[in-house]
């Protein structure tokens, strides 16, 4: 079964999202998520922010990012060289 919702982690302050697992439901995915962000408060007490978030949010981020990143090197000064 394809996962709906993905539970991702910071990688590290100010970093990029990481994928840990998924689950095929929001409330299987808030419960994983909610046991994960508890291991890792017990570890450190700065422990990276741990989010759940649908596939279909997943892909319009990657989407926003994409244009994002198209955008920016047609405006870069060295993409005309």
């Amino acid at each position: 079964m394809r996962s709906v919702f993905v539970i991702q982690q910071r990688d590290g302050p100010g970093r990029t999202w990481r994928t840990v697992t998924g689950a095929s439901t929001h409330a299987a995915a808030t419960s994983l998520a909610v046991e994960l962000q508890h291991e890792l408060d017990e570890l450190s007490s700065r422990s990276p922010p741990v989010r759940v978030i649908s596939t279909v949010e997943l892909a319009d981020e990657a989407r926003v990012s994409s244009n994002v990143a198209e955008m920016l090197r047609r405006r870069s000064p060295w993409a005309n060289r």
